[in-house]
């Protein structure tokens, strides 16, 4: 699923799940000062398993918890549900290890066979592990959180939580081993059903409540077999955090109020962490239970037991009111870390993260205070060539109109008014001297409205690319707008540094408005369509949306495996078809400037 539910380049994947484990920590130590979550590392962890848009920061809050067990954990067991292929009991595969864009990982064949000798439902099937994404996307976390350690990947199929749990049972061991549960929570009902389902489920889960049941939690089954566990063992899950995919992106974690929700029938998943710890809650309660009840009740206003709201940004990093669009790459991070230091704390525990709290609550404010300044965020992904590129609106907010189609109104020679444009908006911000003004200041079609893309390169590596699909504002402003965020808020890279300044490769691309491709009620119906090397393809179903810019023809000039890798990157099966499946097209015209 490289390339798909996440980045297949191993730099931007380290750099985005690093990014995403830093600002987690910001939500983590506020936690850990209130007393929701223990200072120590947990034995288990439940995290969903879509694609990092939509689900990474959530996932986030409690890998940010497990990287206390760095050098202290050697191996990670980790469950997940079968989506492809189904199995009774669960099942190990004969793999030695598990490849990643961050290196292989060994699996741990001993520990396995132990099992095998142990537990009953515990058996061996490589058929339904080559396909299945659910353990596969915890990997790069628990690389970039534990390091190199062995890993157990399981996932559990027709099973009872008796028998899940013997699994796990006879994996347990003691501080070297961790448990990792693979779930997202409900699938694809409207809005609000969706969260009153899920804060139900929430519930149950805090509480030990067998059984869940998989219209529940995708990932209900290994879910059940922890659960067993924990109720034997007397342990509760503690909620960290929870998003569904059409949230508002506005950041809430367990203990903070419910982040209010848009008045939508759209279809949408839910994802949530926990965390579980064997050790009693240093700083006064006795017992892991305790710790839950405290965040359950300080979430009474959303649930009939249990939650807070945690929105993903974001399912990737960045801040904004838009759903995402696709569940492949980026998202938006839930905060940075405060460097700021000038506030007291009080001691910390030995094992808590030592970040001064009223400075990462200072931190949170600002960040609260920028979002309401800004008019849009970055919300889901386009492929662009062979890296990624983001939409900075929600296609669904304006209206289409002919007025907006820009690639018949512009000059030839806009090029170099935009690029200038671009150029200078990122110089301003550097606090840099401009590079000269545009030829056509008063020109009216730079007033006109219109959809961009702004890329920007460095050694011809993306250094950054963010754009929209729909016209809101005149053709100068969207360009100096998507120069600014694709140098400085792209969420897969660090902010461009002056240095870096005279280095940057700077391409414009100008929309035309995409529009419907009617007739289409089949695949094939779609692949005829098509106009290979002018085409810029959106897809839609439910809540999934990705897009190709007319460019990666390029490099997938075959229309199957063009419309293939889009369904892919929209976090649906690579042959999936269904009639409500929406499919658009748009054009581009691009101006770029001479290489250097």
């Amino acid at each position: 699923m490289a390339g798909s539910f996440y980045p297949a380049d191993r730099f931007v994947l380290r750099e985005r799940v690093q990014r995403e484990i830093r600002s987690a920590t910001t939500a983590v130590v506020t936690m850990a000062t209130e007393g929701i979550v223990h200072p120590t590392i947990p034995k288990a962890i439940i995290v969903p398993h879509a694609g990092y848009t939509y689900s990474g920061s959530t996932a986030a809050l409690a890998y940010a918890l497990l990287e206390r067990g760095r050098g202290e954990v050697t191996r990670a067991v980790i469950v997940g549900p079968t989506h492809r292929v189904a199995v009774r009991g669960v099942a190990c595969c004969n793999a030695s290890a598990f490849d990643t864009p961050l290196g292989a990982m060994t699996v741990d064949r001993d520990a396995e066979q132990y099992a095998l000798d142990h537990a009953p439902a515990m058996i061996v099937n490589d058929d339904t592990h080559r396909q299945e994404h659910a353990v596969e996307v915890q990997l790069p976390f628990v690389r970039e959180t534990l390091g190199n350690v062995e890993i157990v990947p399981l996932n559990a199929g027709d099973a009872t939580p008796r028998e899940v749990g013997d699994v796990l049972r006879a994996l347990w061991g003691g501080p070297e081993t961790v448990i990792i549960i693979s779930s997202d929570l409900s699938h694809y009902y409207p809005h609000e059903k969706a969260r009153h389902l899920d804060d139900q489920t929430i519930g149950r889960i805090c509480e030990c409540n067998l059984p869940i049941n998989p219209d529940q939690a995708c990932g209900a089954i290994p879910v059940n077999g922890l659960l067993d566990v924990c109720i034997e063992k007397g342990l509760h899950p503690v909620l960290l955090g929870r998003a569904t995919s059409g949230d508002d992106n506005e950041v809430s974690v367990a203990g903070e109020p419910r982040v209010p929700i848009a008045d939508t029938n759209e279809a949408v998943v839910g994802y949530a962490s926990f965390a579980i710890w064997e050790a009693p809650h240093d700083g006064g309660a006795d017992n892991a239970g305790s710790a839950s009840a405290r965040a359950c009740a300080t979430m009474a206003p959303m649930r009939t037991c249990a939650t807070g709201s945690f929105s993903p940004g974001s399912d990737d990093e960045n801040d904004t009111k838009d759903p995402p669009a696709v569940s492949s790459d980026e998202m938006p991070a839930i905060g940075a870390p405060s460097s700021a230091a000038s506030h007291a704390q009080p001691a910390p525990h030995p094992h808590a993260i030592r970040t001064p709290v009223q400075a990462v609550r200072d931190a949170l404010a600002r960040q609260n205070a920028q979002r309401a300044q800004r008019p849009t965020g970055l919300a889901g992904l386009v492929k662009h060539t062979e890296e990624y590129a983001h939409l900075a609106d929600d296609p669904e907010t304006y209206a289409s109109d002919p007025a907006t189609n820009t690639t018949g109104m512009i000059p030839l020679d806009a090029g170099n008014d935009l690029l200038v444009v671009a150029r200078n908006a990122i110089a301003r911000e550097l606090n840099r001297p401009p590079v000269g003004e545009p030829s056509n200041t008063t020109s009216k079609w730079l007033d006109r409205k219109a959809a961009t893309f702004v890329t920007l390169t460095e050694n011809e590596r993306l250094r950054g690319c963010i754009g929209t699909l729909h016209a809101r504002e005149s053709l100068r402003d969207d360009v100096a707008r998507h120069a600014v965020d694709a140098a400085f808020n792209d969420p897969r890279f660090a902010p461009v540094q002056n240095e870096e300044y005279p280095m940057l490769h700077i391409e414009v691309s100008v929309l035309s408005e995409p529009e419907r491709i009617e007739g289409v009620h089949s695949r094939g119906d779609l692949l005829d369509r098509l106009h290979p090397y002018s085409d810029g393809l959106v897809l839609r179903y439910g809540p999934h949306l990705a897009t190709y810019l007319p460019q990666v023809w390029e490099q997938l000039s075959d229309p199957r495996d063009f419309v293939t890798h889009l369904l892919l990157k929209a976090g649906l099966p690579g042959d999936f078809w269904d009639e409500g499946i929406v499919a658009e097209r748009y054009s581009v015209i691009t101006f770029s400037e001479p290489e250097k």
